[in-house]
């Protein structure tokens, strides 16, 4: 199961982040649509309700979370840039998985969402400095404060997560 819900691994955040590591996940940040467009591309639309796992996320929940998930961390990552650690506002990630718009098989807004995103996200974070990848927010539901250089690994990390999962249940399908 465990190798199911992380087929990549579980992200690992270095001890010492160097300028290497942040360029090559803002190059991830970068690339991730057009992985994620070519993954889905001629997708049968029957395996949007396919899974990676029992009791997993759809494929088109896990491209709609995605759109969601990364919008979330955008918007955190100014606000850390514009306040001194602002206190985050978090989401249930499983309660938005249950919407209309999170069930909704025409996942095209979604991918959209992500290819313009990270555009202006890939734009965002080229332009801090050293300096502003230490600022940092609080994260309430962890009872932790997440500074911008960790959150960059995080979610070029996430992205490759879900990435994986849409990838074995196109192969693998599980039906729930």
């Amino acid at each position: 199961m465990e190798e199911l819900k992380y087929p990549i691994g579980k992200f690992i955040m270095p001890v010492s982040v160097t300028e290497k590591h942040i360029q090559e996940w803002i190059n991830d940040i970068a690339i991730f649509p057009t992985q994620l467009a070519n993954t889905l591309n001629d997708i049968d639309q029957n395996l949007l309700a396919a899974s990676y796992r029992v009791n997993g996320w759809s494929i088109k929940q896990i491209v709609h979370h995605l759109a969601d998930s990364h919008m979330h961390s955008y918007i955190r990552m100014k606000l850390a840039i514009t306040q001194n650690t602002p206190t985050i506002n978090p989401y249930d990630e499983n309660d938005w998985s249950v919407l209309t718009d999170a069930n909704n098989y025409n996942i095209n807004a979604s991918v959209l969402i992500i290819k313009g995103l990270h555009e202006r996200w890939t734009t965002f974070l080229q332009s801090l400095s050293m300096n502003d990848l230490d600022k940092s927010f609080y994260h309430p539901e962890h009872k932790k404060t997440f500074s911008i250089k960790e959150n960059i690994g995080s979610y070029a990390w996430h992205g490759k997560q879900h990435l994986a999962h849409i990838q074995l249940a196109i192969t693998q399908p599980v039906y729930n």
